[in-house]
């Protein structure tokens, strides 16, 4: 029924994940001190920061690019986000624990979301 719906009104299933986010994102914004939210932002940009210099290392050969920068990036991204959790996590461990609770329901919500496609393309 979900798939026909979509496909009847011509929705992107990401416009459906997008009112989720939405829903989600008014909450915290609703509940969370500004402090906890700036962590949870800046972890989730160290992490995507980080991933993005590693995918740059890992494809340097075949985009022709250099290795040593993104190399560098992804160290130093991931050791600034360790830094930022473990400062942050002695003076402000809600947002730590929001920040985590985020990143780790995002990820959660991307699987169960590509484990859905997946099925029913299969079918």
């Amino acid at each position: 029924m979900y798939c026909q719906f979509n496909n009847y009104f011509n929705l992107s299933s990401g416009l459906i994940i997008g009112e989720y986010y939405t829903v989600l994102t008014l909450i915290i914004t609703n509940i969370l001190n500004l402090e906890s939210i700036s962590i949870a932002g800046s972890v989730g940009f160290l992490l995507i920061f980080a991933t993005v210099n590693y995918v740059g290392f890992r494809l340097s050969k075949k985009i022709s690019g250099n290795r040593i920068i993104p190399f560098l990036g992804f160290i130093l991204c991931s050791v600034a986000l360790v830094t930022l959790v473990i400062q942050q996590y002695t003076s402000n461990r809600l947002g730590v624990i929001v920040a985590i609770s985020i990143v780790f329901g995002c990820f959660l919500l991307e699987w169960g979301y590509k484990n859905r496609r997946i099925k029913i393309e299969t079918k």
